[in-house]
């Protein structure tokens, strides 16, 4: 994909738009975000910041997936609120700069169809 689609595909906003909700409901859809934390490989230090943050008790930790186990030392969520902040919120503070806060989209087979078409006539 060259930058130029990448662009159109991609959101000027710093926040996602509502869209509709799959089912098909006249409510706008909340917007979701993943949230992803890293931390050290090293065993002791991986095993002290899982402690660390299944100790705060915070909503976050008690809903977050991990891959420890599997190699790869991160901790994902996704959430559902209306801004890219609130998600941060949801990070316990110690771990807060270190997050990853990506706002997530979904695309229709149209859509997409529409951004290629637009892509061809721009060439």
């Amino acid at each position: 994909m060259d930058q130029s689609t990448s662009t159109k595909i991609r959101q000027t906003k710093t926040e996602p738009e509502r869209h509709p909700n799959v089912a098909g409901r006249d409510k706008p859809e909340t917007p979701r975000f993943l949230i992803g934390i890293s931390h050290s490989s090293e065993h002791e230090a991986c095993a002290r910041a899982v402690h660390a943050l299944l100790s705060i008790g915070s909503h976050y930790v008690t809903h977050a997936d991990w891959g420890c186990l599997d190699g790869v030392h991160k901790t994902w969520m996704i959430v559902e609120v209306d801004t890219r902040g609130e998600a941060r919120q949801i990070v316990p503070p110690a771990f807060r700069s270190d997050a990853n806060v990506i706002a997530l989209n979904r695309f229709t087979l149209q859509g997409i169809k529409s951004i290629l078409d637009l892509q061809e006539s721009a060439a």
